[in-house]
């Protein structure tokens, strides 16, 4: 029971403290503000600030206690001393400086778990980071694709927390195992995203990738079968995210994975097809979502085969989907047993920590994506015209709505504006050198003129619902 109690305590410290140190900056007048900082590690900058002057061992001693009572630092020892050995890596503080705050924490108050590491660390001058941080906070994340995701303010907050979270255990997880506390490992979390085609899902897990610079692979679930039969198996998307890492174990195994069309394995019974790719693949990707080894196998230039093999406990798998066939709920009260009715294994929806839904694409969310100075279709073209063709291109404001209106009725959602923009685009492009030099307006009756004349040409006849 003690022992219990013991570890209980221990997690809610490191739970409440790691992941949110109260950390307090001081006004000039030296007083604490009420709110704690967010995560910035800022206290510990300018403790180390404060300590390289000091050559007095009496006087750095102290200084270093004081700071460790006023902040509770000894309940976060891991966080701590990763701290320092990346303030001495940084070159913000001396390797000497490094030696004495250790031997300092080894003498006063470090856990016996914990000497294994500070004497390791010690014995060598530390050149890198004993691990990394995530450099941007959740708001920050969510700050970042709400510019880019128009219009899903609810899900960009649910998708930026859970996977500054995922990356956050990460690094924990690691300074746990790191330490040898005797805490339970922060379990992972993988998303799963619901929503018609075209309201963002793909688009949002790609500019988190690019933000966050970590890799990114894109495997389509619907080409997934049973093992032994024809197509791709579950583990396949983990060889497509080592080759997009080059090969890259390590760097691998810190990517997200995403898993389009995951609405298609649903399982029916029966026995048909849709029961091979449905029942034994969701067992399948249940495995590689939980964590397990994969073993890759990459041909050499010299004929043989170099063997890699990726431990997915790390990775984040999201999952993304139509779902069509879930029955329409007002704001997306579903639940599991909605999932299981359409043929999925509750086992596997207990591995999605997070379902996020994204709303249908409406006019007004695509006239709001047409004025973005950062995902606009416009403004990419503009830059790509004047870039690469030196034409002046300019979209007057009146023909938004009409550009919107017409990439609705297409039903792709935002990968519609696109297809409408480049349609308006090609003529100009065509004759790009009687432009060059000069600027091209489009306007609303530019728009309706080329409509109408494309819709009279033979060949076209699939895009008569876009013109009309």
């Amino acid at each position: 029971m003690t022992v219990f109690v013991k570890n209980t305590f221990l997690w809610l410290l490191i739970n409440s403290l790691v992941i949110y140190p109260p950390l307090y900056a001081q006004d000039d007048a030296g007083n604490a503000p009420p709110v704690p900082l967010p995560y910035s590690m800022k206290a510990y900058s300018q403790l180390f600030a404060k300590i390289d002057d000091i050559d007095d061992e009496k006087e750095l001693k102290n200084t270093i206690k004081d700071f460790i009572k006023q902040y509770d630092a000894e309940l976060t020892l891991p966080v701590f001393y990763e701290q320092v050995a990346k303030a001495c890596s940084d070159a913000v503080i001396s390797y000497d400086q490094m030696r004495k705050i250790t031997n300092i924490i080894k003498d006063w108050l470090a856990p016996p778990q914990t000497l294994a590491l500070l004497n390791s660390a010690a014995s060598s001058k530390i050149s890198e980071p004993m691990t990394d941080d995530l450099p941007l906070s959740a708001r920050q994340i969510q700050d970042y694709l709400n510019q880019r995701i128009i219009g899903e303010e609810k899900a960009m907050e649910a998708l930026a927390v859970y996977v500054d979270r995922h990356y956050q255990s990460i690094r924990i997880n690691t300074l746990i195992q790191m330490t040898g506390l005797d805490v339970t490992p922060l379990k992972k979390l993988n998303l799963l995203l619901v929503g018609p085609t075209g309201s963002g899902k793909t688009a949002s897990i790609s500019h988190l990738a690019k933000l966050l610079q970590v890799p990114f692979f894109e495997g389509d679930v619907s080409t997934f079968s049973r093992t032994g039969y024809v197509g791709d198996s579950a583990s396949s998307v983990v060889e497509g995210l080592l080759k997009v890492c080059g090969y890259n174990r390590e760097l691998t195994e810190k990517g997200i994975i995403f898993l389009d069309e995951v609405d298609k394995i649903a399982a029916r019974p029966g026995g048909n097809y849709r029961d091979i790719t449905g029942s034994d693949v969701q067992a399948e990707l249940l495995k590689l979502m939980e964590g397990k080894e994969v073993v890759i196998k990459q041909k050499t230039e010299s004929g043989g085969d170099k063997t890699y093999t990726i431990h997915t406990r790390n990775i984040l798998f999201i999952g993304g989907g139509a779902f069509s066939e879930l029955p329409a709920k007002a704001n997306h009260d579903y639940t599991i047993s909605d999932f299981t009715n359409i043929g999925f294994k509750p086992e596997l929806l207990g591995r999605f920590g997070e379902m996020i839904f994204f709303n249908a694409m409406t006019k007004e969310k695509m006239s709001k994506i047409l004025t973005s100075s950062i995902v606009s279709p416009i403004r990419e073209n503009e830059i790509l015209l004047k870039l690469g063709y030196k034409v002046h291109l300019k979209f007057e404001e009146d023909c938004l709505p009409l550009i919107a209106e017409k990439a609705f009725k297409l039903g792709l959602g935002a990968r519609g504006l696109f297809t409408v923009v480049n349609k308006i685009l090609k003529p100009i492009i065509s004759h790009s050198e009687d432009y060059k030099g000069k600027t091209v307006v489009v306007d609303q009756a530019m728009i309706e003129s080329l409509f109408e004349q494309e819709m009279l040409k033979d060949g076209y006849q699939p895009w008569l619902s876009m013109y009309s």
